[in-house]
């Protein structure tokens, strides 16, 4: 991605940042886009982007240091204890770190819309083998996806697919080995397996959804049957603050008052416990779509 991001038709980086191997060090000049359009109450405007680091995290000439080395990230925080620096000079480049979303940003932009790459693994996948890489998720009421699943969908030549792990699939095809870059000869094939690869995942994704639901009808019960617990607690509480709901009898005023307050009080639990319930139902209940979205994000070609 450095590599890449360094070319000068990119426009990614001020200058080119340095890779050391030996070293395992990252050093690069934060980008303009990774900068904060405008303050959000954060952070200053043109200060690096609360999303990405802490703005303290960025080091003189908005520097930033990366690697994978524990015992450097160590004796960093130990340097910064003792200048009384609050960040360490090197931070730790790891999978959660969120500079990986700005990359992830700008990887999207690499394919034109509704476009992904096609690649050749003569030698590592069959002759006429065809491998179609996806994304895809069931969201709940708030959008947020409950099932969320990255698949192979592979296309064998007798017309038999079936779906494979990511993880298994880079292991059998050795794409984390040196790979040769191969223009492939036809895309044919590839485009007409994509409708089929896209059905058999949507397919897959319904099963994932099916099977979540009953765990998630579980849980739901579980915290609903603690939520109305907890219900009868809070209420029976206030039998003991306030004593008991009196009707149909004659009231002082303060017993009018106690008895006002009491269901003041009821009412706030009642809708308190509803707003917890339906936000629960809201979180785990999942859309049914019997075609979930479902994103192609490379093809692969024997």
């Amino acid at each position: 991605m450095i590599g890449r991001l360094s070319r000068p038709e990119e426009k990614a980086f001020g200058a080119p940042p340095s890779v050391s191997t030996d070293e395992r060090l990252i050093r690069m000049t934060i980008p303009d886009d990774m900068r904060a359009r405008d303050g959000f109450g954060y952070a200053s405007e043109g200060a690096v982007d609360g999303r990405y680091m802490p703005e303290e995290a960025v080091g003189p000439a908005d520097r930033i240091e990366l690697t994978d080395q524990a015992q450097v990230i160590n004796e960093a925080i130990d340097q910064a204890k003792m200048q009384e620096r609050s960040w360490p000079a090197v931070q730790y480049l790891w999978d959660g770190h969120p500079i990986l979303e700005w990359f992830a940003d700008r990887a999207s932009t690499f394919f034109p819309e509704h476009a992904a790459p096609a690649v050749s693994l003569n030698g590592r996948l069959a002759a006429g083998e065809i491998a179609v890489v996806l994304h895809g998720a069931v969201p709940n009421a708030n959008g947020a996806p409950v099932v969320d699943r990255w698949a192979v969908v592979v296309s064998a030549p007798d017309r038999s697919i079936w779906i494979e792990d990511v993880p298994d699939f880079l292991r059998r095809t050795r794409l984390a080995e040196d790979t040769p870059s191969r223009i492939p000869d036809d895309l044919a094939a590839a485009q007409a397996i994509i409708p089929a690869a896209v059905d058999r995942f949507q397919a897959h994704l319904v099963e994932l959804r099916r099977a979540r639901e009953v765990e998630v009808q579980s849980d739901l019960d579980a915290v609903l049957d603690r939520l109305a617990s907890l219900e009868t607690r809070f209420k029976a509480q206030l039998s003991l603050d306030f004593g008991e709901d009196q009707t149909g009898t004659e009231l002082s005023q303060s017993e009018k008052r106690r008895l006002t307050l009491r269901r003041t009080k009821e009412e706030q639990i009642d809708r308190l416990f509803k707003d917890w319930a339906e936000w629960f139902e809201r979180t785990r209940r999942m859309v049914d779509d019997p075609n979930p979205h479902v994103d192609v994000k490379a093809v692969f070609i024997g």
